[in-house]
């Protein structure tokens, strides 16, 4: 049911009702005008790479770790899973391109690395395990995290372990447009939080007209930007956070 709702609330399911409304009405000539028109350059906008890009800006707006400053533990919120034909499970290239960030910082500040990730959907597997085994990681500095289904889990994971281990500054390894919910998830636990982005190493292809061009890619991206500003709304009004969670990095820059 859940996967159902996100799939109808975010883009492009609205933006095709509304056209499908603007067929609807045919009738009511200006209505009906004005709802194709509007769902239609709507959606040309939200395929161009130039929108998320924009758009992903406030979500990626937090703290980065430097100077002398020290983590207590890295946080790597992995991203999905999914099984070959053979029945053998697989970490999506995020979760990858997150895992091996987080090592090479685990390694770096001589720190727990925090790989979180459970089995949404009651797999036999958590997503913490597979990224593990696929990548080869071990040993007493790893933490694997198998109960979190998604990142207010996360969080209060993260944040139980951390405490027990008597730290409280975590530095999370995560996709750019997941780093305010997430960090804002953390700090809401009374965490001091810190952030790096890992982005897919794919060669970006030489588009026409650059970021203007509409493209696939382009509205997925703006998918995912849109889910997350959804998600922090949702966040919210569920009082997991608060706007202080969210600007906490903001007013400390400017004090």
């Amino acid at each position: 049911m859940r996967d159902v709702l996100e799939t109808l609330i975010v883009v492009p399911m609205p933006l095709l009702f509304i056209l499908l409304a603007g067929l609807v009405v045919w009738r009511h000539r200006r209505l009906s005008f004005w709802l194709i028109c509007g769902a239609t350059v709507l959606l040309v906008i939200l395929s161009m790479p130039i929108t998320p890009a924009l758009l992903i800006q406030p979500l990626n707006m937090e703290p980065r770790l430097v100077g002398e400053a020290r983590p207590d533990a890295i946080l790597v919120p992995t991203a999905g899973m999914f099984r070959d034909p053979s029945g053998r499970w697989w970490s999506n290239n995020t979760g990858i391109a997150r895992a091996v960030s987080g090592s090479q910082l685990s390694r770096r500040h001589g720190v727990p690395l925090i790989l979180s990730g459970g089995n949404p959907g009651g797999e036999p597997v958590s997503e913490a395990g597979v990224v593990a085994e696929q990548l080869g990681l071990g040993g007493a500095s790893l933490i694997l995290e198998h109960g979190a289904e998604n990142t207010w889990d996360t969080a209060l994971a993260a944040s139980r372990i951390i405490s027990e281990r008597g730290g409280h500054r975590v530095l999370v390894v995560t996709s750019e447009a997941h780093v305010k919910r997430m960090a804002a998830s953390l700090r809401a636990q009374g965490l001091e939080v810190f952030v790096t982005t890992a982005r897919n190493t794919v060669a970006p292809k030489v588009r026409l007209f650059g970021d203007w061009f509409p493209t696939s890619s382009g509205l997925g991206a703006s998918r995912a930007v849109l889910y997350e500003y959804i998600a922090i709304l949702y966040y919210l009004t569920k009082g997991h956070i608060d706007l202080e969670d969210l600007v906490a990095a903001l007013s400390r820059d400017s004090a």
